[in-house]
């Protein structure tokens, strides 16, 4: 009979076809209806200008003067629903990456 207190299973990591790595300047979110963590990641930049004003002399292009509305804007890249233990845990994850990532020699691929 086997012993189920303790064993040892292999887990390979696969990547999705829709996988894709995302920048993130910072995250927005909260509880669901369902009580569980919704976290939207995003980027935050200037807003892209409505429209740029050319001046060509003579045939060769000038400095444009960019007419903006000067407002920053937070581009969510995509979002993340967990249970709250599994978020629990993801961010004691991100904590330990973070530390090691900021000490001096930080270790990869753990």
């Amino acid at each position: 009979m086997e012993d189920l207190s303790k064993r040892t299973v292999n887990i390979k990591y696969k990547k999705s076809p829709d996988y894709r790595i995302s920048p993130a300047t910072g995250a927005w979110g909260g509880v669901t209806p369902q009580a569980e963590v919704l976290c939207s990641f995003f980027v935050e930049h200037v807003d892209t200008p409505e429209s740029v004003n050319i001046t060509i002399e003579n045939g060769v292009v000038k400095a444009g003067d960019e007419v903006s509305s000067g407002n920053w804007v937070r581009e969510l890249q995509t979002a993340v629903i967990m249970r709250p233990d599994i978020a629990k845990s993801v961010g004691k994850w991100l904590i330990k990456k973070a530390e090691e990532a900021m000490s001096p020699k930080p270790t990869l691929n753990s």
